[in-house]
């Protein structure tokens, strides 16, 4: 029975566990979070691309539309512990999970219900209906 101890991906392992490593760890799962919390938000794959794009955008929007008060602070927190104290690497899953709900509420909200998002849907629509009638 093959073990994750074994030649190939041992020397990998013993990389991510170093403190670089872990640190290189924490921000590879940062973008892994904020690329799922573009696709979920968006329902596309380009919303990965978006998110990565616009990350400094909308997590400063995140302080004061959504739950980055919460979800910041409490992913730098966790991180730190899991640098400092060694934890079992497949632990950093809690950040990914962490900066994904900030992302999707927080570019969901931005996308979808703001008061800039609902305007221009109404500007759209009064556009379409022109049009439609023009066509007339």
């Amino acid at each position: 029975m093959s073990h994750l101890e074994n030649y190939p991906i041992a020397p990998f392992l013993d990389a991510l566990r170093t403190v670089t490593g872990r640190v290189v760890l924490v921000l590879g799962t940062v973008v892994l979070g904020s690329c799922l919390g573009g696709i979920t938000a968006t329902r596309e794959l380009g919303g990965a691309w978006d998110a990565i794009g616009s990350f400094f955008l909308w997590a400063a929007s995140s302080f004061l539309f959504s739950v980055g008060v919460i979800a910041f602070p409490a992913a730098f927190l966790f991180a730190l512990l899991f640098v400092r104290r060694e934890w079992p690497l497949w632990t950093v899953t809690v950040v990914a999970l962490l900066i994904w709900w900030n992302a999707h509420k927080t570019i969901y909200y931005l996308l979808n219900q703001s008061a800039g998002a609902k305007t221009q849907k109404q500007i759209e629509a009064m556009v379409d209906k022109a049009a439609s009638t023009s066509k007339e």
